[in-house]
């Protein structure tokens, strides 16, 4: 049977944490505590599982999973480095560690589905809106989300990630 866009949106993000949140947990990320004043911190409609991170190598890495922000079942993943010194914004504000999100990194990565297009993760017209198309889609994100896993190990850009470079 097929899904309405809704339930389809409800069905990804239930995807999302039956597979790929205990995937990033099983490699030592978690949910960040939320910051009253960053709501990007909190879990809600577009960033429904908050900010994952993990201290290693003397940096905060940190992954946030983006939903579509019309509601549609379509996500991508964000991720970068935060040194444990804070970073220093183009204005010249100093950001803790804690409280930097990955916009204010001067250069942060995302994880999409095509390896030449930013193209979110999400169903192709003609595939059929079901639960079983959602559940092979985040397998698929699990496969490319090795992508991200090395780059925190080597800063190697595979095929899928694409550099935000905002300097």
């Amino acid at each position: 049977m097929s899904l309405s866009t809704k339930e389809l949106r409800r069905e990804l993000k239930r995807q999302c944490k039956v597979h790929l949140i205990p995937y990033l947990n099983k490699n030592g990320f978690s949910q960040a505590a939320v910051i009253v004043d960053q709501p990007e911190t909190k879990p809600s409609g577009i960033f429904p599982f908050g900010k994952q991170e993990r201290i290693k190598s003397g940096n905060l890495e940190v992954i946030q999973i983006q939903f579509d922000k019309y509601g549609r079942p379509a996500m991508r993943i964000a991720f970068g480095k935060v040194p444990v010194s804070g970073i220093i914004t183009p204005c010249g504000e100093s950001i803790d560690m804690n409280d930097a999100i990955l916009t204010c990194l001067p250069v942060f990565y995302e994880l999409y589905s095509s390896r030449f297009t930013r193209r979110w993760f999400k169903l192709s017209l003609l595939e059929p809106k079901t639960e079983h198309s959602l559940e092979r889609l985040v397998r698929y994100i699990l496969e490319l989300s090795n992508e991200l896993l090395v780059w925190f190990e080597t800063e190697n850009i595979g095929k899928h990630v694409h550099v935000v470079d905002q300097r």
